[in-house]
This record gives structure tokens, C-alpha cells and sequence, in this order.
């Protein structure tokens, strides 16, 4: 399995969170600092192990990671390395415009300035990493068409986690124009959500248990701030919480408080927008 290490500012964190999950989504062994290190832990010898043993070291190009010391010491260390096993190693993502260090200029660099073009910057790496994105087609528009791949997707997927699901209906539209469907769980523990536009088309997420019932139930589903999910919520954070990822954001559920919260991100600033004891 291809490893690739996030090389980032913390104020770019949604986005690489995002972008962790869909590259591991992908088949990917992504490093990523928040879910690797301990309290205790030597920052900069983990730190240095894992750049040394990673596949690409993926520098998230933003006008806050530019200015990190930080960050610059990772792309040093990553350039070392690419010099010393004479292959390509350090992979340029482009977040938002910046000055673009030197030694990074001449190389072509994955753009996620966009939203719309998330799909393509992942789609490069995808490319670099040698790994296939595993995403079904939805070859029409038409809402038949669209059903019955949706249906099929879905089924795959109940039928791969051994779970139950009811008939599989038209979501409401997200409040970032993507449209879906969406199947509930027999037992009422989650639901599934298959995108049928957007970046994620043809991809099908599980929000499930406490997490699905507070996103469906309380929160209003894909019509909600957040959106559609974009991960599965077997993804922990460092803290070993259960999360899953949105379009706009990101519901956490702490086991000691029993309390979930609800995380909008869709503006670049974190901002708590509910929270619920399950």
C-alpha cells in the first residue's frame, strides 16, 4: 500500500482531513499527524521516521504553510530524501494562492483552489500514487437511470458490512446543490447516502448509530449545514473519537460525555452549530 504524508499548516486542517479520508477511501496509507501521535510522543523524531519512510510527501501550498517554519523543515527533509533515492517524492497541492517556494515552481502541482476542482486534484494524486479511484458510474441524469445505480451501489455496500436496509429513496438536495439517495438501516442505527452528483458521484457513505441517528434525525440529513457525508464514521480523531466527515463540516461523539457536536467548516472557520447527548 502506497503511503503519502500531509505535509500542512493547522489552519488548513478541514481540508486535509478531507482529503485524508478520500485518499484512504482510495486505498491509500495516508500519515497524517493528528491521528498518529501520542501525548508524549517526540514530534520531530515521529515526524522525521515517517517522512522517511513514506512514499510522497504531499506539501499543502497555502499562505499560512509557506510562512511555517515548520513546514519548511518537513519539505527539506522530504527533498533529502528525494535526493537520495533520485525519484520524485515531494508532490506540490496548490489550496490557495501564495508564493510558491522556488524549488517547487517548476513542478506541475494539483489545484484545489476550487471546490470544482477537488475531483481533479484528487484524481492526480490518485494517479502519482498508483492507486485506482473505485467509483461506480452513474451514467445518466435521468432519476431512473440514476436509481437504479444508486440502488445497486448501495446494496453492494450493505451486502460487504452484512446490514439490513429499507427501500432506497431520493434524498433532499444538499445546501451544496449535490443530489443523492438514501437508504435507512432496517434496525434504525444509520443511514447510507449515495451521491449521484458532484465531486463523490457514485460513491456511497454509512453515517451510523449514535452519529447517524443525531445527522438524520436532529440535524435534517443531506439538507442540514452539512451536507452529504463524505466519509465513513469508522475514522477516529486523535482523541479515539468517533467522527464522520461532511460536505460542510464534520459531528464528533465523545464516549465519556455521550454528547455529539456538530461542526460547520463550509466557511473556512470552525464553528460549532449543535450539539446533542445520544
Amino acid at each position: 500500500m502506497t503511503t503519502i504524508f500531509l505535509s500542512h499548516n493547522q489552519r488548513d486542517k478541514d481540508f486535509v482531513r478531507r482529503l485524508a479520508v478520500d485518499l484512504q477511501r482510495l486505498g491509500a496509507n495516508v500519515w497524517l499527524d493528528e491521528r498518529e501521535l501520542d501525548i508524549g510522543d517526540s514530534i520531530v523524531s515521529a515526524v522525521q521516521t515517517a517522512i522517511a519512510a513514506a512514499d510522497y510527501v504531499a506539501v499543502v501550498l497555502s499562505p499560512y504553510s509557506v510562512q511555517s517554519k515548520w513546514v519548511q523543515r518537513e519539505m527539506e527533509a522530504a527533498f533529502a530524501e528525494e535526493i537520495n533515492s533520485g525519484r520524485v517524492k515531494v508532490l506540490p497541492l496548490l489550496r490557495a494562492d501564495c508564493d510558491i517556494p522556488p524549488f517547487l515552481q517548476a513542478r506541475l502541482y494539483a489545484d484545489f483552489r476550487a471546490e470544482q476542482d477537488y475531483a481533479t486534484g484528487l484524481a492526480k494524486i490518485a494517479r502519482r500514487l498508483g492507486i485506482v479511484e473505485a467509483i461506480l458510474p452513474v451514467a445518466s441524469v435521468s432519476h431512473t437511470a440514476s436509481l437504479d445505480a444508486a440502488t445497486q451501489a448501495v446494496r453492494n455496500f450493505a451486502e460487504i458490512r452484512d446490514i439490513e436496509v429499507e427501500s432506497i429513496t431520493q434524498a433532499e438536495p444538499s445546501p451544496f446543490s449535490t443530489e443523492s439517495f438514501k437508504a435507512r438501516l432496517h434496525d434504525r442505527k444509520g443511514v447510507i447516502y449515495c451521491h449521484t452528483s458532484g465531486s463523490h458521484k457514485g460513491q456511497v457513505f454509512y453515517v451510523r448509530k449514535g452519529i447517524g441517528w443525531y445527522y438524520e434525525y436532529k440535524l435534517g440529513g443531506s439538507g442540514s449545514p452539512l451536507g452529504l457525508p463524505t466519509s465513513n464514521e469508522e475514522r477516529s480523531d486523535s482523541k479515539g473519537h468517533p467522527i464522520s466527515f461532511f460536505e460542510g463540516g464534520y459531528i464528533e461523539w465523545d464516549p465519556v460525555t455521550s454528547f455529539a457536536m456538530a461542526v460547520d467548516t463550509s466557511s473556512g472557520m470552525s464553528r460549532v452549530i449543535g450539539h446533542h447527548r445520544l
